[in-house]
């Protein structure tokens, strides 16, 4: 029998002492010192926060990959009044052939936003720029629950959980609280030969649930779910995929993306580009 490593998530926050508000920011947003919390007058959703937040995740194949990976990337965000660049990273562990372990997050943030989109954001960037050096870390363990065969797809539990990441909030770039999703990821072949010029073409779907605590002590519990096609060549593969969030505030918080990406197949290492169109509380990039 073989022991599987189910995982185990350990979140720690680490509380710092309170800032005063910026005298700018109190007289703007009307913020008298005295009366409670300042962090109440922000909304804890994706629209009202960097682009980085709380994003849909990068939706893999509904596989367990035979080998470790590891990943760097570069994103630049231009959406409405923000201009975002980041350096990101995702690393997977493969545990056996029915489960593995990642972690990813955003490792270097620059943004720059406008006047109107610092208010509206109720961030405390004055001039709207802001630099962050680690953002939100998010641990995932995959579970393979039924490999495919004829008639039945991959079936894999993705479990995942997300830090909170101090003091972000004030320049309104990531939420200061964790949270957590559960996702089923299924994924069916539905072309594969090894001698056509098209090698596989895939479909893979998701749905699950995503929770995150908010300032006010309400948490936000929202249905996540993603569908992608994905067509693989012998050099190459492009993909193009669907998803979101709908939480339950709708302000900020119905996260809807497209995505369409390329990839050119090395020996040990792939490079890939991809675009992202927000349909709705998102940014492109």
């Amino acid at each position: 029998m073989k022991a599987w490593l189910s995982g185990l998530f350990l979140m720690i926050s680490i509380t710092l002492m309170a800032q005063p508000a910026p005298d700018w920011w109190a007289d703007l947003h009307g913020y008298i010192r005295q009366h409670g919390n300042m962090y109440s007058l922000y909304k804890y959703t994706q629209g009202y926060f960097g682009p980085n937040a709380l994003p849909l995740p990068e939706i893999s194949d509904a596989r367990i990959p035979e080998r470790h990976s590891f990943e760097l990337s570069a994103d630049a965000f231009w959406g409405d009044g923000d201009r975002t660049s980041n350096m990101a990273f995702h690393g997977e562990y493969i545990i056996s052939d029915r489960a593995s372990f990642s972690a990813w997050g955003t490792m270097l943030e620059r943004a720059q936003v406008t006047r109107e989109v610092r208010d509206k954001r109720v961030s405390m960037a004055e001039d709207g720029r802001s630099f962050e050096m680690v953002g939100s870390i998010y641990f995932t363990t995959r579970i393979a629950i039924w490999q495919e065969q004829t008639y039945i797809p991959d079936i894999i539990a993705n479990i995942t959980m997300k830090t909170s990441s101090e003091k972000s909030q004030r320049m309104s770039r990531y939420f200061d609280t964790p949270g957590y999703y559960f996702m089923m990821e299924s994924g069916k072949n539905l072309w594969q030969s090894s001698s056509a010029f098209l090698r596989q073409f895939r479909v893979v779907g998701n749905l699950g649930f995503l929770s995150y605590q908010m300032k006010n002590k309400y948490q936000n519990d929202a249905p996540i779910y993603a569908f992608k096609l994905k067509a693989d060549f012998e050099k190459f593969s492009v993909e193009g995929l669907f998803g979101g969030y709908e939480g339950w505030l709708k302000d900020g918080d119905q996260h809807r993306v497209l995505r369409a990406k390329a990839m050119y197949h090395l020996p040990n290492m792939d490079c890939s580009l991809q675009y992202q169109y927000g349909v709705k509380d998102a940014a492109p990039h």
